[in-house]
């Protein structure tokens, strides 16, 4: 007579678990530091195109240009050193971001008068802060 084989042994080899190793998270490599100085146009006026998106931005006609050029300058400055970026569109978007924090500029008054003003405002804020940071107590 023939022996009989269990069925209810297994066939299949065992396979040992499977372990995933992660490795390590690396820290993401930081941004170099952006020298905003080289960032900010020295040039003419006339030869930016910013000046002329910025201007476009504002409605500033051709003969305002001469006048206007020193509010902009000031203006595009200012949001250099805020956005570390001199990129055309990323200057346009935080000069609307101010503009909608300002108050609409009275009958007569130019859009980037208002923007001017309340730039002085905020750079002359921040020098006083530090200022202030400078003779204050350390706890």
């Amino acid at each position: 007579m023939p022996e009989e084989v269990s069925i209810t042994q297994s066939t299949t080899p065992v396979v040992p678990p499977i372990i995933v190793v992660t490795p390590p998270a690396q820290a993401e490599p930081a941004e170099p530091e952006v020298n905003v100085e080289t960032l900010i146009p020295t040039g003419d006026y006339r030869t930016d195109p910013t000046f002329y998106a910025i201007a476009d931005y504002f409605n500033v006609p051709t003969e305002d240009y001469p006048i206007a050029k020193d509010y902009l300058g000031e203006i595009v400055e200012y949001v250099i050193r805020d956005t570390k970026s001199n990129d055309t569109p990323t200057i346009l978007k935080k000069i609307r971001e101010i503009e909608d924090q300002v108050q609409t500029p009275q009958w007569g008054e130019k859009r980037y008068w208002n923007i001017r003003k309340y730039i002085r405002l905020a750079s002359r804020k921040s020098d006083i802060e530090k200022a202030m940071g400078a003779v204050t107590k350390k706890e």
